[in-house]
């Protein structure tokens, strides 16, 4: 569960994202696909393909 405390900023990828990736893979999504700093302290919601 998040408890946000402040501002909470949660992005949702439209498109599926393979899971197998890692959380490092995950973060280059953020980053190079999102164009966003997956170190920023938002949530980002992405579904399996």
């Amino acid at each position: 569960m998040i408890s946000p405390q402040g501002q909470l900023r949660i992005y949702v990828a439209m498109r599926p994202v393979d899971f197998r990736k890692g959380i490092n893979g995950l973060a280059l999504v953020a980053q190079e696909i999102m164009g966003l700093d997956p170190f920023s302290g938002a949530a980002f919601v992405r579904r399996g393909a």
